[in-house]
């Protein structure tokens, strides 16, 4: 079974610049959604064009809602006010460690 996620939760990003001891390091991968920081992770790897994160480092809230395609499955996060963000689990098929790990559709942008 794939990890659940560890409590990362879906939220704005850091404002200005950290403080030292914020744990905040604006190196780190995230992936942003409509100004929301819905996943986070050092350890990120581009397969297939988009960034994969594992998945304990993403947003809770992405819930799966069963739809396959091409073995992966669809997850979905609905945050108020505005449309969902979707993402995708890569199969059990794909290259290690990649089996499970979270990728998400163009909507949401990678940076750091």
């Amino acid at each position: 079974p794939v990890p659940r996620s560890a409590g990362v939760s879906i939220r704005s990003p850091p404002r200005g610049l950290p403080s030292e001891g914020q744990g905040y390091d604006p190196c780190v991968p995230r992936a942003l959604y409509e100004g929301l920081v819905v996943a986070e992770s050092d350890n990120t790897v581009v397969f297939g064009g988009r960034h994969c994160f594992p998945p304990i480092t993403v947003a809770a809230e992405l819930r799966s809602v069963g739809a396959e395609q091409d073995g992966r499955e669809r997850l979905e996060a609905v945050i108020p006010g505005v449309p969902p963000v979707t993402a995708w689990r890569l199969p059990s098929s794909a290259p290690p460690p990649l089996a499970g790990w979270i990728s998400f559709d163009a909507g949401v942008r990678v940076e750091g």
